[in-house]
């Protein structure tokens, strides 16, 4: 069950910033995505 609910949970954060990524094209990255994104 906290496995399920832990990737729950990381893969809403993950979208997240994904949609973050894609909405604010020039956004200054934050250290844990690093710079590959």
């Amino acid at each position: 069950v906290a496995f399920t609910v832990g990737a729950v949970v990381a893969g809403t954060m993950i979208w997240q910033v994904w949609r973050f990524r894609e909405t604010h094209p020039k956004a200054k990255p934050t250290p844990y995505e690093g710079t590959d994104w």
